[in-house]
Parts: C-alpha cells; structure tokens; sequence
C-alpha cells in the first residue's frame, strides 16, 4: 500500500536526488574512521575487551556535521569533499577538545 502511494506521488522522480544527497552525506563518515585510525590510534587499534568506549564521541560527531556541510555546499566533488573535510575537522575538533579538558580518548578496562 505505502508503495503504490509513493509510486501515485511519482517518488521515482526524485531518485537521482535521493541518491546524490546520499552521494554526499556518506562519504565523510569514512573520513572520521580514516582520521580517527591513522591520527587518533597510529594505525592500531587496542582489543575490543580491553577497551572502554565513551558514548558520544564529540569530536566525530561535529567533524561529521561540518563536513556533511561542506559537501554539499562546495563546488567540486562532493565526495571528497566531505572526506577531506571530515579528516581535517575530525583532527580540529579532537585537539581543541582536548585543550578544553574534553578528551575524547578511550579508557582502558581496569582488570
């Protein structure tokens, strides 16, 4: 039923935008994993059971805000707009938070 609505209101239309603006709000995600790998961890990350994980990581979540942003707004590619912008910001964000006290490291687990 919720199909042939959308197929009524010609949704098919709007799939070549739909799919560009997804084009442009993914990518930067895969900027914060990259710059949170190679400039956070130095290409390693510690195990999984020995790791205590905070619940928001700040620094990736405004890193992720500004490159979405960014993308779309820029010309060029939009892509790798994003993830140049996610890698830069996400290092930005890490260090002024980390001048404020705000550390955005994970704590290891106390045996």
């Amino acid at each position: 039923m919720v199909g042939t609505v959308l197929g009524l209101m010609r949704i098919d239309l709007y799939l070549v935008q739909f799919l560009l603006l997804l084009g442009t709000l993914i990518p930067p995600i895969g900027g914060i994993i990259i710059a949170d790998f190679f400039y956070k961890h130095r290409g390693k990350y510690t195990l999984l059971e020995q790791t205590h994980f905070r619940k928001f990581n700040w620094a990736g979540i405004g890193a992720y805000v500004l490159a979405s942003l960014i993308a779309f707004f820029s010309p060029g590619v939009p892509p790798i707009n994003g993830i140049i912008a996610a890698v830069v910001g996400y290092i930005a964000f890490d260090k002024v938070l980390s001048l404020l006290g705000h550390s955005q490291d994970h704590a290891p687990v106390k045996a």
